[in-house]
């Protein structure tokens, strides 16, 4: 009887030594998912400032380009190679004779638009011009 006793002494202190072990190894998931949430929640109000800065400096970048676009002029219908090699001094010349203008205006740059060459029988690619002056942009 009593070598029973003992067998199930130390029976159920190795449950008890395992039941402490894994009692242990809980706490420490528990400080884990604890420490783990509180990150979670920090980055997730990271992530909402810094989405509503993105949107805000994506909108206000928007705005700029707006802004910037503001004194371009599209000009049409002008053959390819008529600029030769400085197309913005061409085109300023073009726009004095075309509306009778006194001086040429004065314009930042002119480019053709950035698609490819046109083919025969195409029509040619517009000219972006950038005014310098908006009263100037005005007249044209």
């Amino acid at each position: 009887m009593i070598l029973v006793k003992d067998e199930l002494k130390r029976s159920i202190e190795r449950i008890q030594n395992k039941l402490d072990a894994h009692g242990v190894v809980l706490s420490e998931l528990e400080r884990g998912a604890t420490d783990h949430s509180t990150r979670i929640t920090e980055l997730e109000a990271n992530v909402g400032s810094l989405t509503t800065r993105v949107t805000y400096l994506d909108n206000r970048c928007e705005d700029l380009e707006g802004r910037m676009r503001r004194n371009n002029i599209r000009l049409l219908g002008i053959p390819e190679g008529v600029e030769g090699s400085r197309p913005t001094e061409s085109v300023a010349g073009l726009l004095q004779e075309l509306l009778g203008l006194d001086e040429k205006p004065l314009l930042d740059r002119a480019h053709r638009t950035l698609r490819s060459r046109p083919r025969e029988g195409e029509p040619p690619r517009p000219f972006v011009i950038r005014v310098h002056f908006f009263h100037v942009r005005t007249t044209c």
